[in-house]
């Protein structure tokens, strides 16, 4: 298992997990830290961050990890999202797993509802991450 972190100002902390001892592939973990301020400064940088793992390390699936982390509002969020599950140089979407709780869990539900994500991505959420990695892990398992 292999990481590193990065900050953006004062309230975003970003890890970055690779889980490679997993049945089938390589889960890529986002752990994000911090509290979300509307109207994100750093999110040209953000998004050019998750771009730039995703692309170096080529998971399979992906895990977004809100645990420690405190967002209520805003679709900036959508972004950090969207950037590592879709693949556009393969043509592919990775599966993915949200693990959050409280009103950050509250909030990222509704913003799932509201973009009717779930109907065209295999995305699900959690309030454990064990539960998200056995999810992916039994995804990619059944995987040809």
């Amino acid at each position: 298992m292999a990481d590193n972190q990065i900050r953006f100002g004062q309230d975003l902390e970003i890890r970055v997990i690779v889980h490679e001892n997993v049945s089938k592939g390589i889960i890529l973990e986002f752990e994000f830290h911090g509290i979300h301020d509307h109207m994100w400064p750093h999110g040209k940088e953000i998004y050019s961050y998750l771009e730039k793992e995703t692309d170096k390390h080529k998971p399979d699936a992906v895990l977004l990890n809100y645990l420690q982390y405190q967002y209520t509002f805003g679709n900036e969020l959508g972004g950090t999202i969207m950037i590592p599950i879709l693949n556009m140089k393969e043509k592919r979407i990775r599966p993915c797993a949200i693990v959050a709780d409280g009103p950050t869990a509250k909030s990222l539900q509704s913003l799932m509802v509201a973009s009717d994500i779930r109907r065209t991505i295999n995305i699900e959420m959690f309030g454990k991450k064990e539960f998200a990695l056995e999810y992916l892990e039994r995804l990619l398992s059944q995987s040809p």
